[in-house]
């Protein structure tokens, strides 16, 4: 829950090598994967609000899966449609990506209001957003994209990144360095 009072969900949807509940200490959660899998062998339909788990910040979260295997059941469409039923429980759905251009990803991007790219002040890391601006022309969601840059008070301006990427950047995170693990290691 933010300080306003608005509820959230947080999806983790990087089925690679996600750890979004691991990172916020949440232990032994039930996947989306599982509650399909176990409504394919005549189980309940949940949906993502049912089977979120509480943070003590007020945060649910939900993961697709616990495994990169098995997770054929994750028909991208279906998963689209269970991001937009979670909107009419939450003020925000907050979905994490593995950064690629799977069909998930894809049929995510295409239900988000926003797509937000994290990125650092070097080449390798402009060059990727440069690509997915590229990339998201095609697909028509180009006025969706906006930067948030991490590590913004190092390398190249935040100016000169915007131009670069030509996308604008919605947030600028300083460096936090051992802030940022102490906060991983004790689930904040």
């Amino acid at each position: 829950q933010t300080r306003r009072g608005q509820s959230v969900l947080l999806v983790d949807a990087d089925t690679v090598t996600g750890h979004v509940a691991t990172s916020l200490g949440i232990d032994g959660v039930r996947t989306l994967a599982d509650s399909w899998v176990d409504q394919a062998e005549g189980g309940p339909f949940e949906t993502m609000a049912d089977i979120a788990s509480g943070h003590p910040s007020g945060l649910r979260v939900v993961s697709l899966s616990s495994s990169p295997l098995n997770t054929e059941i994750l028909e991208p469409a279906r998963v689209a449609d269970a991001l937009n039923g979670a909107r009419r429980g939450f003020d925000f759905v907050v979905v994490d990506l593995h950064p690629s251009y799977s069909h998930l990803n894809l049929a995510i991007f295409e239900v988000a209001d926003r797509i937000l790219v994290p990125v650092t002040p070097d080449v390798p890391a402009i060059r990727a957003a440069v690509q997915l601006t590229d990339y998201a022309d095609e697909m028509g969601v180009r006025d969706r994209l906006a930067l948030v840059i991490n590590r913004a008070n190092s390398g190249v301006t935040v100016a000169d990144m915007e131009r670069t990427v030509g996308m604008p950047s919605l947030a600028l995170i300083r460096s936090g360095g051992l802030l940022f693990v102490r906060a991983a290691n004790e689930g904040r």
